[in-house]
């Protein structure tokens, strides 16, 4: 199923190739093989650990910050194509909503990564418990402050003409741009998502 962003409410795809819905259908099916075959890897891992065997390298692991119902798909697309590369996507489960552990999580994350991604998108989005900061703009400055004790490169996504839906997002979004843009390895795009999916891969591996 699929969150409409209008509504809301989820709507279940159909399983006939006769309907629209199902293409995303098999798209959802195809996340989900991947799912379970990075699970599978977590439980080898952790049981070659428990013998003493190296189980790789935290380099591999891309963070691809949580975004807001309008950039579920675009979302999608990302991690998908980082998974079919052979990168693990970070957050691997939902970020908790109260404040402390939301950023504990988030730092947790970021510290195991070695590109951080952020989608912004038309809405705000949620308010985590305690904060009045929305999940998107936090994990924003939670990368940034990151990236000045470590450099972690950084790309924030705006899709072209894009418009706020409140005066919240406009005023993160004007920040990001004379803020965060171009700063401590922070690039911000604005282009396609075919386009930003070929500059990540360039930052990922360059000339």
């Amino acid at each position: 199923y699929e969150i409409e962003d209008v509504t809301d409410r989820p709507r279940e795809f159909v399983i006939d190739p006769r309907d629209e819905s199902y293409r995303k259908f098999r798209l959802k099916l195809d996340d989900l093989a991947y799912e379970i075959s990075d699970l599978t890897k977590v439980i080898r891992n952790r049981k070659l650990e428990q013998v003493g065997t190296p189980s790789g390298s935290s380099g591999d692991f891309i963070y691809l910050a949580t975004v807001t119902s309008d950039l579920l798909e675009a979302r999608d697309q990302i991690q998908r194509e980082l998974r079919q590369r052979g990168y693990a996507v970070l957050p691997d489960k939902p970020l908790p909503l109260n404040a402390g552990d939301f950023e504990n999580t988030v730092r947790e994350a970021l510290e195991r990564s070695k590109l951080s991604i952020h989608l912004l998108g038309k809405q705000y989005g949620i308010i985590p418990e305690g904060e009045n900061r929305s999940i998107v703009q936090w994990q924003v400055e939670l990368a940034n402050a990151y990236s000045k004790s470590r450099e972690l490169p950084r790309v924030l996504w705006v899709p072209p003409g894009l418009k706020p839906a409140d005066q919240r997002q406009e005023v993160f979004l004007t920040s990001v741009r004379s803020e965060v843009a171009g700063k401590d390895g922070a690039e911000l795009i604005d282009a396609n998502v075919e386009q930003l999916k070929t500059i990540i891969q360039d930052k990922l591996n360059p000339a």
